[in-house]
């Protein structure tokens, strides 16, 4: 879900939640392969 260390999907307390959300900017409403976007590292 939040992509953090140190914890498993199923016990994630965090509201942010990354699923379903594009690859490439973290960006919602899309998919990777049509964005255009700049590159993004979600965790950063």
């Amino acid at each position: 879900r939040c992509l953090r260390y140190g914890h498993i999907a199923a016990t994630c307390q965090s509201d942010n939640e990354l699923a379903g959300r594009c690859f490439r900017c973290g960006g919602a409403g899309h998919v990777a392969q049509g964005c255009t976007a700049e590159v993004r590292c979600p965790l950063c």
